[in-house]
């Protein structure tokens, strides 16, 4: 099993993920704020959704 991890907001990923076969699993954890690896977000409401489906 695969477990891919998209921010909440990015409709448009999450649902590409959706049609090749990643299920949302409402699993949501917070955007690492303050760490350089993940950029300077421009929003306050980030968090990460994960997403889960089966290996090709």
């Amino acid at each position: 099993m695969i477990d891919f991890h998209t921010t909440c907001t990015h409709f448009v990923l999450r649902s590409s993920c959706a049609r090749r076969g990643h299920v949302r699993t409402g699993e949501l954890s917070p955007f690492p704020y303050g760490d350089g690896r993940f950029g300077l977000p421009l929003r306050d409401d980030l968090a990460f959704e994960t997403l889960v489906g089966l290996p090709a």
